[in-house]
């Protein structure tokens, strides 16, 4: 096994700063703290030869005001291309999810080799951290090759409390832990888990969103979950995500296709939810004044 490879970096920062990421694949884990600085290790577990080493080596970061910009540059050409093949055995409900077939189970082959079925719950791919899964292509034969983006850098970033996060990624995962001011993230597959922020916007395909405290939030998926803790203010839209509202203090215009979706109601507001297939389940602590629109086509519908 490899000895990570790591470097640090640092800029002086004697107050909040816009911290903006830009990393199209790994884990990035920020924590906002009483700090003077931006701080910022990278390191990664991978072969000497992997393009995550270069990667580290030619990571920046630069302030100009408030604003701290992180760049891990990362090579696209290098994602691991998978093919997957079916065989006659029950599949998994995680891969029936990926591949969308509910008949069949799947191999992995990478090149000719078959390697078995090695696909996780999240998309990560345990054989050899071969990556993270970020496209499904078909094939003329019948086969799907899974894209997928290599292990990547790992980034821990230290920011002053009450900072602003921002970032754009391809499936980077992103943690942020402590008080911040504003979470922005978009991802195509990238997770996003945050613990406290005034406001919350997140934007993701496949990805799931979660924060356990969020003032004001919007949040869109198509296929990701969605689960927020206490909030005043929450919009969601989602195909086919599940979405959880743990502890609403406000208002809530929820929208989905097929997601079910479970509101509790701790103090009293408005509650629009919507959706065409999906259950709506709306729960509140005795006594709430509560104004309720929920509405499902063909799911169920239960108020308090």
């Amino acid at each position: 096994m490899s000895a990570p490879i790591s470097r640090t970096l640092q800029v002086h920062a004697p107050g909040p700063v816009r911290l903006a990421l830009d990393m199209s694949a790994g884990q990035v884990t920020v924590t906002a703290a009483d700090v003077p600085a931006v701080e910022v290790s990278l390191t990664t577990l991978v072969p000497p030869t992997s393009a995550s080493v270069p990667a580290i080596d030619q990571a920046t970061l630069t302030a100009a005001d408030d604003r701290v910009t992180l760049r891990v540059p990362t090579d696209d050409d290098n994602d691991v291309r998978m093919r997957v093949r079916k065989v006659r055995r029950n599949a998994p409900a995680w891969l029936r999810k990926i591949i969308g077939d509910y008949r069949w189970a799947w191999t992995v082959e990478q090149g000719a080799r078959p390697t078995g079925v090695v696909v996780t719950d999240n998309g990560d791919v345990g054989w050899r951290a071969c990556g993270t899964i970020h496209s499904v292509i078909n094939s003329d034969d019948g086969s799907k090759v899974l894209l997928l983006a290599r292990p990547g850098v790992k980034a821990d970033v230290r920011i002053p409390r009450g900072s602003a996060v921002h970032m754009t990624t391809r499936s980077a995962a992103l943690t942020v832990t402590g008080q911040v001011r504003t979470i922005d993230y978009t991802s195509e597959s990238g997770n996003l888990r945050a613990e406290a922020c005034e406001t919350l916007r997140a934007k993701s395909t496949s990805g799931e969103v979660s924060a356990k405290t969020a003032r004001d939030a919007i949040v869109h998926t198509v296929s990701g979950g969605i689960d927020v803790g206490r909030t005043q203010q929450v919009a969601i839209d989602t195909t086919s995500g599940e979405v959880h509202i743990r502890e609403l203090a406000g208002n809530a215009e929820i929208t989905t296709v097929s997601g079910q979706v479970s509101v509790h109601a701790a103090h009293g507001g408005t509650i629009t939810a919507a959706s065409v297939s999906g259950d709506v389940t709306v729960t509140a602590e005795p006594g709430n004044r509560l104004h309720i629109k929920a509405t499902s086509i063909s799911g169920t519908v239960s108020l308090p």
